[in-house]
């Protein structure tokens, strides 16, 4: 994104009463700008949001220099369970280093979470990592559940949908160790219908408030620009972009109209559909929202409904 199209976005979402500004990408610390934006963020009265891999952040210099700029907290992503498992996924040898971007987080007492995404790959071993993580200085953890909105770009690959239940039932087999690790302090944004969950589990997630159980695209409760300065409905569907900067909108006033514009609520209200009929009727559609979109990319709720029943038959 270029950086005099980045401010611009930044003056207008100062102005909608949005707070915090999420720096993303891609890896934001390969971005020339950064540095430049997250002042310009604070200097807007906002809150300065890196979300990272941390391994740029392994260097003491690099990370101080990015702090001193204003920035309110760090979500850092780790990328695998060790230093193997790191490289198997992406491609290089950087799992000491972003253990030594946690300590150096944890040092400067800034606020900062170690994010992972839970996979079927992942699942079976994603404690090593949080244990680690730990014991180089991280305090808060978020977790969230894979993803894939790859139908949009052309991949029409099987998917199957065994790994939806390997997920639920990892997590909930590791959630007392998970709990003992990280003495409570962690969320799940977890992405599939509740009503496919524990009950139990999911009402002691909720008390302890270790729960996401849905999305800002829910409550239209966010905004995520692309960077051509599209707004699309999250960073993982840039293939579907809702509108732009400089065409459909320029300022408070036009950005307004725009959001608030039939057309546009349409639009989201399309893409947030209940997937199931009976979704309508349950007490839990306003906090659950029927799941992640991209689930019934791969499969319909029906199909989803009745491989939970055979999976609570066996």
């Amino acid at each position: 994104m270029p950086v005099p199209l980045a401010k611009k976005l930044i003056d207008l979402i100062a102005q909608t009463g949005i707070k915090n500004v999420a720096l993303t990408g891609g890896e934001p610390t390969c971005y020339e700008g950064l540095g430049e934006l997250i002042h310009y963020v604070s200097s807007s009265g906002l809150n300065a949001v890196l979300i990272t891999n941390g391994v740029a952040l392994s260097d003491r210099d690099s990370w101080e220099s990015l702090r001193s700029q204003g920035l309110t907290s760090v979500n850092l992503s780790l990328k695998g369970c060790s230093e193997e498992d790191y490289r198997k996924n992406t491609g290089i040898e950087a799992y000491g280093q972003t253990l030594q971007a946690i300590s150096n987080m944890a040092a400067s007492n800034i606020n900062h979470v170690v994010s992972m995404v839970l996979s079927s790959d992942n699942i079976d071993t994603y404690l090593h990592a949080v244990k680690d993580a730990v014991d180089w200085g991280g305090k808060e953890f978020h977790f969230s559940f894979e993803h894939d909105f790859s139908v949009l770009d052309g991949n029409e690959n099987p998917y199957d949908i065994r790994k939806v239940f390997q997920l639920i039932d990892g997590f909930q087999n590791s959630y007392e160790n998970l709990l003992e690790i990280t003495k409570g302090h962690f969320q799940l944004h977890q992405s599939l219908p509740i009503c496919i969950w524990d009950k139990k589990l999911i009402k002691k997630l909720s008390e302890n408030n270790q729960i996401i159980t849905s999305c800002q695209l829910l409550e239209r409760s966010g905004l995520v620009f692309d960077t051509d300065g599209s707004l699309i409905p999250c960073n993982l569907m840039h293939q579907v972009p809702i509108g732009k900067y400089g065409e459909d909108f320029q300022d408070i006033e036009s950005f307004m109209a725009f959001w608030n514009a039939p057309e546009t609520k349409e639009m989201y209200q399309g893409i947030c559909n209940y997937p199931g009929k009976e979704c309508l009727h349950c007490a839990e559609k306003h906090h659950c929202g029927g799941g992640c979109v991209s689930n019934w990319y791969h499969y319909s709720y029906a199909e989803l409904m009745d491989a939970f029943q055979a999976e609570r038959r066996t």
